[in-house]
């Protein structure tokens, strides 16, 4: 990824000074403390704003805004972080912190009034995110070594809050739809979530503590509710919901406990409770 982000660093400026005529009060304010960091910034349209501040060594940033009234404020702090912004469309924001070493970022937005957050503090963590449609908000946050994040999000309303703490932790979150909710939270070591929502107005919290837990969940509807938590070690917990209005509430508490739950049709609801 360094080597990509170094070629787009220098497209980046090529651009800028080919294409002085595009830009419209548009403003850039570059801060770099340290050595052989890198940075370059495209904007194109009007009343686009970046503000980026790098400190510590060989540090690499490419962000590009494409439209009006886009916002990006990034801050790298340590050794060899990586971070790509690309925003297209208009009254878009990213917001980026990573501090430590060997921190990666590659987030995009495409469309309208859309918001992302994400913040990275540790070694080797990386988060890819997208959001296309309008509206939509995003928040991830990582903290300890070797921890992942990947979310895509397809359509306008969306919400989704990602937390990460602890070292080789995943999470995986797919939207397709509208007013979709997604929570997903891990704390401790080698969890994974994964969750897909296809539909409109599904909600989903995902949470766990503890080390080598597991959670896939599937929603594939409208107005459905997938509340699921863990406490402990190697437990694992599989929910799929095909339909409407469906509702699951699961909570484990001890070691390699194990939920599964399907529900297919419409208004189901289930609650399911364990403990060693």
């Amino acid at each position: 990824m360094y080597r990509f982000i170094q070629g787009s660093v220098y497209a980046l400026v090529v651009c800028t000074i080919s294409f002085p005529a595009h830009a419209l009060d548009n403003q850039i304010t570059l801060d770099q403390v340290g050595d052989e960091n890198r940075a370059g910034v495209v904007q194109d349209g009007s009343a686009n704003v970046a503000t980026v501040e790098q400190s510590g060594t060989a540090n690499a940033l490419s962000a590009r805004s494409i439209g009006s009234d886009n916002a990006i404020d990034s801050v790298q702090a340590g050794s060899e972080n990586e971070a790509a912004l690309i925003q297209e469309g208009n009254a878009n924001s990213l917001e980026t912190d990573q501090a430590g070493d060997g921190n990666t970022m590659a987030l995009t937005q495409k469309g309208d009034d859309n918001r992302m957050v994400a913040r990275q503090d540790g070694s080797e963590n990386s988060i890819e995110a997208t959001q296309e449609g309008n509206s939509n908000y995003a928040y991830a946050h990582q903290l300890g070594a070797r921890n992942a994040a990947t979310l895509s999000v397809k359509g306008d309303s969306n919400y989704d809050y990602l937390d990460q703490h602890g070292d080789d932790n995943v999470l995986d979150v797919t939207q397709e739809g509208n007013s979709n909710t997604a929570v997903a939270l891990q704390y401790g070591d080698s969890n994974t979530e994964t969750l897909s929502q296809t539909g409109d107005s599904n909600y989903a919290h995902l949470h766990q503590v503890g080390n080598e837990n597991s959670i896939d969940s599937t929603q594939n509807g409208n107005d459905n509710v997938a509340v699921l938590h863990q406490i402990g070690d190697r437990n694992d917990a599989v929910t799929v919901q095909t339909g409407d209005e469906n509702v699951i509430s699961a909570f484990q508490d001890g070691t390699a406990d194990i939920i599964a739950v399907t529900q297919t049709g419409t208004g189901n609801y289930a609650q399911l409770q364990q403990a060693d």
